[in-house]
């Protein structure tokens, strides 16, 4: 492959290029990509490559929620397989200055515009047969779009975030909503405080983590976001911290004792199929080096400890996390594997 830049006056030149047919294939921010064949020979003549303008598409979103007009994005999915957005100014309008010919999707939405972004790919790559198109722009053209702002059934999500009965800050909140391809997130204010808006309306399922020493998932609820309405949730978080070392009976050395220890709150017994538990219930884990470990914020109350150490069996033990103190733990390693 050879590449070679223009001119002002647009010429280019590629030099050791061997004699043969070559596709040429010119890009201009300003132009449409465009591809023509070209012979290389000793008479052959000059490359001609003709460049046209790339078309526009202009437009109004209309059905804006009043003042909210700086929170709408659009998109346009199509071309050349891309996917362009641009934000609406105080009357709703939009533009596209340079797009390449072909077949767009125009959406629009108020909110994350990453999330929904995520959303519209992966219904159009993984959810059956693509959306209809919106519009069709051809060479040079300037086209008007206009349309109504969709807006589905939404709620509002807001709470205060306890932790130990003293409010939470800095607490990452994230909001699973069904057939979605990411969460809604946000995190806690200095007062534990948080709020989601333009959730969709229905059962969604509200996870709270924090990070100390690692991110540890510490609560988990079904909520119901109701059409218009605000839903308030006051999660109380009731967690310590663990410290811990690894002891071996066969003489073993701290730094030969590498793993992790995974932590079920509330479980009693190891369940049958670990991996799929993992995906319905909240489970800490911990790393261990030179046979110590530590966490800082895990939930209180009985727990499941399954110690899982390299070259060696897991073992079992109940341990109790103290809500607002610090435990120490010692575990038993497991057998070594043969």
């Amino acid at each position: 492959m050879a590449a070679a830049g223009s001119d002002r006056a647009g010429s280019f030149a590629m030099h050791c290029v061997l004699p043969g047919e070559y596709a040429l294939l010119a890009h201009h921010a300003d132009y449409c990509t465009t591809s023509v064949r070209a012979t290389v020979g000793a008479d052959s003549p000059p490359a001609q490559v003709v460049m046209v303008a790339r078309p526009s598409l202009r437009g109004q979103i209309r059905g804006i929620p009043a003042g909210r007009a700086g929170e709408v994005t659009v998109l346009a999915l199509g071309g050349a397989s891309n996917l362009h957005s641009c934000r609406v100014d105080d009357q709703g309008h939009y533009a596209f200055e340079r797009l390449e010919p072909g077949e767009y999707c125009i959406r629009a939405c108020l909110g994350d515009a990453q999330v929904f972004a995520a959303n519209l790919l992966r219904a159009v790559f993984t959810a059956g047969p693509a959306p209809v198109r919106d519009v069709v722009l051809a060479v040079e053209e300037r086209r008007s779009f206009d349309f109504m702002l969709p807006l589905p059934p939404m709620g509002t999500l807001q709470g205060t975030v306890q932790k130990n009965s003293v409010p939470a800050a800095g607490c990452r909140i994230a909001l699973h909503v069904p057939a979605a391809a990411r969460p809604l997130t946000a995190v806690t204010d200095a007062a534990g405080s948080f709020r989601l808006r333009d959730v969709p309306a229905g059962d969604c399922e509200l996870r709270i983590a924090v990070r100390a020493g690692g991110t540890q998932e510490l609560w988990r609820e079904t909520v119901a976001i109701v059409d218009g309405m605000v839903t308030t949730v006051q999660p109380v978080l009731s967690c310590g911290a663990l410290t811990g070392r690894v002891i071996a009976g066969d003489g073993a050395l701290p730094n030969e004792l590498v793993g992790d220890v995974l932590l079920l709150p509330g479980c009693a017994a190891l369940p049958e199929d670990l991996a799929a538990y993992r995906r319905s219930h909240r489970v800490h884990q911990m790393t261990v080096r030179a046979g110590a470990f530590r966490a800082e914020m895990l939930t209180s109350g009985r727990c499941l400890a399954i110690l899982r150490l390299r070259n060696r069996e897991p073992a079992l033990v109940s341990v109790e996390v103290v809500a607002g103190a610090a435990t120490e733990v010692e575990l038993q390693a497991g057998a070594l594997r043969r």
